[in-house]
């Protein structure tokens, strides 16, 4: 899942979506990849920064020659799937992430295993699950027996609670939108840090308030006019709410080689979607502000106490933008927006399902050191039995040195610098052999592992899961427990 490095019994791929960081090892992968119909038509025309950079020199898109691996499941349709000798009924459901991004729902008449892949699981997502015809069941009777949960929250602070509160991203939009309308009706204004696909809300709103459009780049309208047939939101913004003509738009979301003519052509303002303000960072930016200098105040609306401004070298961003009557207007806006859930976020997707198991899409050792406990976050929220997390247990058997014997109980498992003499399985034949014992006995039957916290990974996020396995069920002796405060106490 999401990792497409091949070794022994892998039988199958299945691709969440379309960003970079879930696609190691996809450019060699020989075997089908299950993923949307809007993912397959993005990857088979992603090219490289340095290929878009690059206009004098048509290139072949790098997972071109992928398209015969890649096979589109329906959206909303559970779709019967044969990997070697197993079959399994999968499901695929938006996850609110970007274009063509999805979970997955696997499902055996035995097990039942939900992957969310990246997702802002926002409440009216979450309540949209609840109420999802293949979801209601295991939001009211049936329990899942595994979630394999994005947990992105934990990296800001390097796993360490308390978790940062995100907001809802529309709220972020319309205030920020709000002050805009505010700005003289000559300025542009340039988006940052939005190279990637998944602020189509954003483009959306503006023209819904504005009626502009966005200028974008000629890739990436191409990306958003390949998917129109399969997602409602490209076709809505290749119809009414983007364009590759820059003369023709006030707001911007191009390449920084855009930037240029922007500059020499009119008053510029940059704005940057940013998940959080640290609280010094926005106390000292506050005192900056021309308004605590005399004969200096801001426009009337703009206020201190909401909005931060600031430069990437943390020099007040604001100039004489405009003179009249002593006005100025910040040159430079932040603003809330986030692709991934917050904690409170997360539990409450967790609690709608109460799950036997949550194992984490983005773990490392370190976390669990400085508090990363699926216990401690989720157990509240799960039919877990009394000898907990899988998670945790494998945390725990690294930080007191105790291996999990081979044939413990995984269910999940990523690549890993020592994994190659371990016997490995497919997640469907998990699913259909191995599960049933497991969810029948009291402790779920639902764990599943990941690879080595060692491993080399993204610098933001562990690697990705990447196949599912199956065995038995470790029971953890109680003094392990105890030397695990210990442990992390030294």
């Amino acid at each position: 899942m999401d990792y497409f490095r091949e070794a022994a019994e892998i039988y199958a791929g299945f691709l969440s979506h379309c960003h970079e960081d879930h696609l190691d090892g996809l450019t060699t992968f020989n075997l089908p990849v299950y993923c949307s119909d809007a993912t397959k038509e993005l990857i088979l025309r992603l090219k490289t920064r340095n290929e878009r950079a690059n206009t004098q020199v048509t290139s072949t898109p790098r997972f071109a020659h992928l398209r015969s691996n890649l096979v589109a499941l329906p959206m909303n349709i559970p779709t019967k799937v044969s990997v070697g000798k197993v079959e399994v009924k999968v499901t695929l459901i938006e996850a609110n992430h970007c274009p063509g991004s999805v979970m997955f729902l696997f499902e055996t008449s035995t097990a039942s295993v939900l992957v969310t892949g990246d997702i802002r699981a926002e409440p009216w997502v979450v309540n949209s699950f609840i109420n999802h015809p293949f979801l209601i069941p295991y939001a009211s009777c049936k329990p899942l027996d595994c979630i394999y949960m994005d947990t992105t929250f934990a990296y800001r602070n390097n796993g360490c609670p308390p978790y940062l509160e995100i907001g809802p991203n529309g709220p972020s939009v319309e205030e920020l939108l709000q002050l805009l309308e505010r700005y003289p009706s000559d300025t542009r204004f340039v988006f940052n840090k939005v190279g990637t696909l998944g602020y189509e809300q954003i483009w959306i709103r503006i023209w819904a308030r504005f009626h502009e459009k966005v200028h974008i780049d000629q890739y990436h309208l191409q990306l958003y006019q390949a998917i129109m047939d399969f997602d409602s939101t490209a076709r809505q913004l290749v119809l009414n709410c983007v364009t590759s003509d820059p003369t023709a738009a006030r707001f911007h979301a191009c390449s920084p080689s855009c930037r240029d003519y922007l500059e020499s052509s009119s008053y510029v303002v940059y704005l940057s979607p940013v998940v959080d303000f640290h609280p010094l960072d926005v106390k000292i930016l506050q005192s900056t502000y021309p308004s605590h200098q005399k004969g200096f105040k801001l426009v009337p609306g703009l206020s201190t106490s909401r909005l931060p401004v600031y430069t990437c070298q943390g020099l007040p961003a604001y100039r004489r933008y405009m003179l009249h009557n002593g006005e100025y207007f910040p040159l430079s806006l932040p603003f809330y927006y986030s692709r991934h859930s917050s904690y409170r976020e997360t539990t409450h997707l967790i609690n709608s399902f109460q799950p036997r198991q949550v194992y984490p899409c983005t773990t490392r050792l370190e976390y669990y050191k400085n508090g990363f406990s699926m216990q401690d976050l989720f157990g509240p929220y799960c039919r877990t039995a009394s000898n907990g997390f899988r998670h945790d247990q494998e945390m725990l058997s690294q930080v007191v040195q105790v291996p999990i014997p081979k044939e413990s109980p995984v269910l999940a498992h990523r690549e890993s610098s020592d994994s190659s003499n371990s016997s490995h399985g497919s997640i469907l034949e998990m699913l259909c052999h191995n599960l049933k014992q497991a969810a029948a006995s009291t402790t779920g039957g639902n764990h599943d592992r990941y690879n080595s916290p060692n491993a080399k990974h993204h610098p933001r996020r562990a690697p990705r899961l990447k196949r599912i396995v199956a065995s038995r069920t470790l029971s953890v002796d109680p003094r392990l427990r105890a030397k695990r405060t210990t442990t992390i106490v030294k």
